[in-house]
């Protein structure tokens, strides 16, 4: 049972890491403005590297029959606020976020906590920022295809990375790192995908792969 995660980026957790990348231009309509195309690779700065830093390791297409692998860096869609990466999937977490928070509650109706570390880069914003926790939506989906929102989950404080809530507004340029958290029963873990949406009215979705 993993009680440690990895951060997408291969380095020590931490709960926020801030680092430059490329900014691109501004969309005149903030989170509206996602091209229709679906999701999109990016390819990982400076070529080619190990999987803890950006190098993509497929074949995958970012939909739910076909996701992301680990350590793909992707989009919502060509023009997309933010780039997403996730490190490996804790399938069992209650073990780290006990040890981490004494007050935490087991996960009801024979569920179990799943988490994932989560990378997102700010490819553009406008003047007053963008906050992940209100822009972007998190889900587990199932191979039975039932969905469990990270939203409704996990209302407490989480080990490190912490919490998207802990990231607060970003700006172009900007990156963050945050443990995704749901709960999910624990007989439909293994062969799950995580939904990623983007929230505005040309919502899109992307999918990485989940637990084994």
């Amino acid at each position: 049972m993993p009680t440690n995660v990895q951060s997408p980026s291969g380095k020590t957790l931490r709960r926020r890491v801030l680092t430059p990348v490329v900014a691109l231009a501004l969309l005149p309509l903030g989170l509206s403005a996602c091209a229709p195309s679906g999701p999109v690779e990016v390819a990982p700065p400076g070529g080619e590297g190990s999987a803890g830093s950006g190098e993509t390791q497929h074949s995958g297409d970012g939909s739910r029959a076909n996701p992301f692998p680990v350590g793909t860096r992707a989009k919502f869609s060509a023009d997309s606020i933010w780039t997403l990466q996730i490190g490996e999937t804790d399938p069992n977490a209650w073990e780290a976020i006990s040890a981490h928070n004494g007050a935490a509650r087991e996960a009801a109706d024979d569920k179990i906590y799943v988490t994932v570390p989560v990378r997102v880069e700010a490819n553009q914003a406008d003047s007053e920022g963008y906050d992940p926790a209100t822009t972007i939506d998190i889900d587990y989906v199932t191979s039975s295809g039932n969905t469990f929102s990270a939203k409704t989950s996990c209302w407490f404080a989480l080990p490190e990375l912490g919490s998207v809530w802990d990231v607060e507004d970003m700006f172009a340029g900007a990156s963050a790192e945050f443990l995704g958290c749901v709960a999910v029963p624990e007989e439909d873990v293994a062969g799950g995908t995580w939904r990623f949406s983007s929230v505005g009215i040309d919502a899109d979705s992307v999918f990485f792969a989940g637990a084994p």
